[in-house]
């Protein structure tokens, strides 16, 4: 029996297309508990959702635009190095749910949300080469979800985050073409 997954019933994903600060002070509330792990990041998330090249999603309750409680940050940027594709990029900087709404396929939602979007960018004739994110190698369900959607560890270490845990890229490669994307 395969699982379906769906959004509680008075919540919707919102893209943030004026952004206010009690909505970018709730997200930034939400990041420094679900990255707690990883350090503090309440400010910088929080300043990620002001930048022009990036869009944010938010999982909010249909009758309290302050009731957030999940959220994908998704950039877009122009790559010229041997590292990735060439040209333009898509990055997911963040994504994190509410502890207690984890597990229910809310992170699945917001994904789909997020590659329908470079979908439709794509369509519209911006050609997005590959999708990165960074992702703790030991956080099994992250990674199962990212695999799910055709994500890939590359190889290279790049680093850890702030407090010492190990931190890798993961990539989808869309060769400029589009792909179907994961359920």
């Amino acid at each position: 029996m395969v699982k379906r997954y769906t959004l509680p019933p008075d919540y919707k994903i919102k893209t943030l297309l004026i952004r206010n600060e009690p909505q970018i002070k709730i997200i930034g509330e939400l990041a420094e508990e679900a990255f707690i792990r990883f350090g503090h990041y309440r400010d910088f998330i929080s300043e990620l959702v002001w930048k022009e090249n990036v869009i944010t999603s938010i999982i909010v309750n249909k009758r309290d635009d302050q009731d957030i409680i999940g959220f994908l940050v998704l950039g877009f940027f122009y790559e010229d190095s041997d590292k990735i594709p060439k040209g333009l990029y898509a990055d997911i900087l963040a994504i994190a749910i509410d502890e207690i709404y984890r597990n229910r396929g809310l992170g699945n939602q917001l994904l789909k949300w997020c590659l329908e979007l470079i979908e439709n960018l794509c369509l519209a004739g911006d050609k997005v080469n590959c999708i990165k994110l960074t992702v703790a190698p030991d956080n099994q369900n992250a990674v199962a979800l990212f695999r799910k959607f055709g994500f890939e560890f590359e190889h290279e270490e790049i680093g850890e985050y702030a407090t010492g845990v190990e931190a890798k890229y993961m990539f989808k490669d869309l060769n400029g073409l589009l792909e179907p994307f994961g359920n």
